[in-house]
C-alpha cells in the first residue's frame, strides 16, 4: 500500500512568479497565505509516516516541476519524487489547484492499486495498522458528522463548498444527506479513480482545466470517488459513532486550542506542550491548517524530534 503526499512551497519566488503569471492573482490574500504558507510541515509529515506507519510501501511526493525540498536526500528506495508533468497531461499545466492534481494521482507510474492520498499538513500522531485504511481489499472511508452541502453552486461560496456541491450533483440523490468525508487521509483504488473519469469525463475535464480552485472544481478523492465506492459496495464506511468510540480519529483544526494556548502561554515551545497535553486521547491523525506559525513548528518539532531517513 503506497501513499501519495501533495506538497507545495507557496513562498518560493519562482513558483510564486508562475502563479501570478498564469492566474493573474497577486498571491497576497488571506486565503492564499492559509493555503500555500510554508511552515516546514513536509519534514514532519514524513517523520510521522516513518514513525507511526513504517509498514507503508512507497511514499510518492507530488510537487510542482520547479520545486524540490532542498533538505531531501537525492535518492531513497522508499521515497519517489513525482513532478506534476510526470502524470498530469501537459494541457493542464501548470496547475495550482489541489482538486485538479488529486484527480490525476491514480496515473502516477508505479503507484500501487490500493493507495492513500494526503497533504503535507496532515500527520499521524500515534501508531496505526494497514487495517486503519484498508480491510479485505476495501478502502475504509471515514465520514464526518457534517452533511455534505447540496443545491446550486454560488460563486459567493468558498471553493471547497462549490467542489462538494459539484461532486454531490454527479453522484445522484439516492442517499441524501450524505456525510462529508473526514479531512485527513483519503483511501482509494486506481480502478475506482479511473472509473470516475469514464463516468464523468466532462466534469473532470472542467475541474482539471481550472488552474486554481473555481466554481468548476470537483472534490474527487474526498467525495466523488469515496461515495461512488460506497454506493458500489467497494468501500467500508466508518460512521461517526465508531469514530467517537475511538475518541476521535481525525482532528480537523486546532484553532481553538491554539487560541487558548496563546492567551496564557507566550513561548511557542510551551504552547506546543500545552497543546499536546490537551490531546490526552490523541487521534490517529491531525491536520494543522491554521494557527500561529511559531506554535505550529514548535508543536511539530516537539512531537517529531527524530529525523527521518529522507532528510540530508
Amino acid at each position: 500500500m503506497d501513499i501519495v503526499l501533495l506538497w507545495v512551497d507557496g513562498e518560493d519566488p519562482e513558483w510564486l512568479q508562475r502563479y501570478r503569471q498564469f492566474t493573474g492573482r497577486d498571491g497576497n490574500s488571506a486565503e492564499f497565505v492559509a493555503r500555500y504558507r510554508e511552515s516546514d510541515e513536509l519534514r514532519y509529515a514524513l517523520r510521522s509516516l516513518q514513525k507511526y506507519a513504517p509498514w507503508l510501501g512507497r511514499i510518492f511526493l507530488v510537487h510542482d516541476d520547479v520545486q524540490r525540498p532542498p533538505w531531501l536526500v537525492k535518492e531513497h528506495e522508499k521515497l519517489k519524487l513525482i513532478p506534476h508533468s510526470s502524470f498530469i497531461p501537459a494541457e493542464f499545466l501548470p496547475t495550482f489547484s489541489s482538486y485538479a492534481i488529486e484527480s490525476f494521482v491514480h496515473r502516477i507510474p508505479g503507484l500501487s492499486e490500493e493507495f492513500i492520498c494526503t497533504n503535507d499538513d496532515t500527520f499521524l500522531i500515534r501508531p496505526c495498522l494497514p487495517t486503519t485504511f484498508f480491510r479485505n481489499g476495501k478502502p475504509v472511508v471515514y465520514l464526518s458528522e457534517f452533511d455534505a452541502p447540496t443545491g446550486p453552486v454560488s460563486t459567493s461560496e468558498p471553493a471547497w463548498i462549490q467542489a462538494l456541491k459539484n461532486a454531490e450533483s454527479l453522484i445522484g440523490a439516492d442517499q441524501h444527506p450524505r456525510k462529508n468525508v473526514a479531512h485527513g487521509f483519503y483511501t482509494c483504488t486506481k480502478q475506482a479513480a479511473g472509473r470516475a473519469w469514464r463516468a464523468f469525463p466532462e466534469a473532470l475535464l472542467r475541474n482539471a482545466d481550472s488552474r486554481v480552485r473555481s466554481a468548476h472544481s470537483l472534490a474527487v478523492l474526498n467525495h466523488l470517488v469515496p461515495h461512488s465506492m460506497l454506493q458500489a459496495g467497494e468501500a467500508i464506511p466508518c460512521e461517526l459513532p465508531f469514530v467517537r468510540m475511538q475518541r476521535w480519529l481525525f482532528s480537523e483544526k486546532l484553532s481553538t486550542l491554539f487560541w487558548h494556548a496563546a492567551r496564557g502561554v507566550r513561548h511557542p515551545t510551551q504552547r506546543a506542550r500545552y497543546l499536546l497535553s490537551h490531546l490526552s486521547h490523541p487521534p490517529v491523525a491531525l491536520c494543522i491548517n491554521s494557527g500561529p506559525r511559531e506554535s505550529i513548528k514548535a508543536l511539530l518539532s516537539e512531537k517529531f524530534p527524530q529525523p527521518s531517513p529522507f532528510e540530508v
